[in-house]
């Protein structure tokens, strides 16, 4: 499969509640998980800010080995990378989940 298929069922699996992130510090979220084999991997999406914009990361951790598999950087991406990690981070940090429960309590009396 492609990245880009691959983060699009990502974002799906996190949306749909079947990725459960731990919040690691206040910009970076983690995901444990396990290969068919037994490898163990963290997917991680962080935001770092910088001097005059945010820079998001998606990174595969080799946990065993202690080293990437696959590293992204929001501003060295395509556009279409670009929205989907946008949007993965989004989901992963909750901010969408809190946006939507936040816009449903304020017309909950409409």
């Amino acid at each position: 499969m492609k990245i880009i298929e691959n983060i699009e069922k990502l974002i799906m699996a996190t949306v749909d509640g079947k990725i459960k992130w731990k919040k690691r510090n206040p910009t970076t979220f983690l995901w444990e998980s396990e290969t068919s084999d037994g490898q163990r991997v963290n997917t991680i999406i962080q935001k770092i800010k910088l001097k005059e914009t945010n820079e998001l990361y998606f990174i595969l951790w080799d946990t065993d080995n202690k080293k990437p598999i696959l590293e992204l950087a929001y501003t060295k991406s395509d556009k279409q990378t670009q929205t989907l990690l946008k949007k993965l981070y989004e989901n992963a940090s909750g901010s969408n989940l809190f946006m939507g429960d936040v816009f449903s309590d304020i017309l909950r009396d409409l």
